[in-house]
């Protein structure tokens, strides 16, 4: 028998919203087989998705550097909007509708997880855990984020006016997104600065503690935790370089998988993962590891079962515009948009519960600017089947 704790139903809320469906019809008086299809098409999108996402993810940790992670999170999560937009391109919709998707999701993001961030502050009335990190909140470093995500959305939102006016237009519109891209880029994964805050914002100070409180007996591990402890605290008296290159964690790369596995074994099962997860952000992963394939082939399926969930969402799209007899332009960037920003809730409500409220925000951030470029994306499929009709 499968028990699901609170949390387990929290993070996955979205799951149980296509029985909004039912109510929507009664009022619409649409035949009762539309809303059981278009019920089905959503329930089976949002679970392929669901369970996609969480695997990907934890595949992504295994393969790419740790400046990396936080974006290639938030981009993996728009898999959903790609893929939605792309086969509405592709299938004929035009500029007002096939990136709508994309644009919509822009706002939707920044509701859902501001939603989540209030759940996570609920719990922390309830949970000593939860309370102690959301005590390790970066505020400052989070309302950047977030000011980063509302801009990304003002973007999106003058998309419309342009496109309505002359689509012409749209090739300054796109213009304005490559060079914010290219900005970003830039920054954060160029700088050493951008390195070092993006590696740093992985790990917060209560997981640190919690560890160190755990790990009492002098060894390697806890020397590099004691050493994260003091660049968490004064993060600009050391450089990236000084990160990756400190004797600390020389001592831990020459450790063997059964060291490693003995400071393990004594931990519970949360601060395992904490440490593994440490770990594998300065590329120590060796005692876990499965062979590099094992990863990219997750990684491969799991974007399959995103691409796939993200066509029966497309399918309940077309299905809501005719039975439900709605616009396709207004589907595309209220519904769709809500229904295929779930991975960015569940992603970042993760980072909260976990003391990461920069991550958090910037999941949001990066995610809208993946949104601009899939629109952009688009818009180049559209243009381009235009010319050879």
């Amino acid at each position: 028998m499968i028990k699901l704790s609170k949390n387990d139903i929290l993070e996955r809320w979205y799951l149980f919203s296509p029985i909004i469906v039912f109510p929507v019809s009664i009022f619409k008086q649409v035949d009762i087989q539309i809303a059981l299809r278009v019920f089905c098409f959503v329930l089976v999108g949002l679970l392929l998705i669901d369970f996609a996402v969480d695997r990907l993810t934890s595949s992504l940790r295994k393969i790419f550097k740790a400046w990396f992670l936080t974006s290639l999170l938030a981009f993996s999560t728009n898999l959903p909007e790609l893929s939605v937009t792309t086969i509405s391109a592709l299938k004929g919709d035009g500029f007002l509708v096939a990136p709508g998707a994309a644009l919509g999701s822009n706002f939707v993001n920044v509701l859902l997880v501001t939603l989540a961030l209030g759940i996570v502050f609920f719990l922390s009335f309830l949970s000593a855990s939860v309370k102690s990190a959301t005590k390790s909140f970066d505020y400052r470093g989070g309302l950047k984020q977030i000011g980063l995500a509302l801009f990304y959305g003002c973007i999106a939102v003058i998309y419309y006016p342009i496109a309505q006016a002359d689509t012409s237009y749209l090739a300054f519109w796109v213009l304005i997104v490559l060079t914010i891209v290219t900005i970003f880029g830039l920054t954060n994964f160029y700088s050493k600065q951008g390195k070092k805050i993006s590696l740093l914002s992985h790990i917060t100070v209560h997981t640190v503690n919690n560890l160190l409180d755990s790990i009492r007996e002098e060894n390697a591990v806890r020397d590099f935790l004691i050493y994260l402890n003091k660049v968490i605290a004064k993060p600009k008296d050391y450089s990236i370089d000084d990160l990756l290159a400190c004797q600390e964690l020389e001592a831990i790369k020459k450790l063997s998988d059964e060291e490693i596995e003995s400071v393990r074994s004594k931990l519970s099962k949360d601060l395992k993962d904490d440490l593994d997860e440490i770990l594998e952000l300065f590329g120590i992963s060796h005692h876990l590891d499965s062979p590099g394939y094992v990863y990219y082939l997750q990684a491969f399926i799991s974007v399959l079962f995103i691409a796939t969930g993200s066509y029966f969402l497309d399918l309940a799209g077309d299905l809501m515009s005719t039975g439900f007899n709605l616009n396709k332009g207004l589907i595309s960037f209220f519904v769709l948009s809500f229904l295929t920003s779930a991975g960015e809730f569940l992603t970042s409500y993760k980072f909260f519960m976990n003391g990461k409220f920069r991550d958090g925000w910037r999941n949001v951030a990066d995610s809208n600017l993946c949104n601009l470029l899939i629109a952009v994306f688009v818009v180049i499929i559209i243009s381009s089947k235009n010319l050879t009709n």
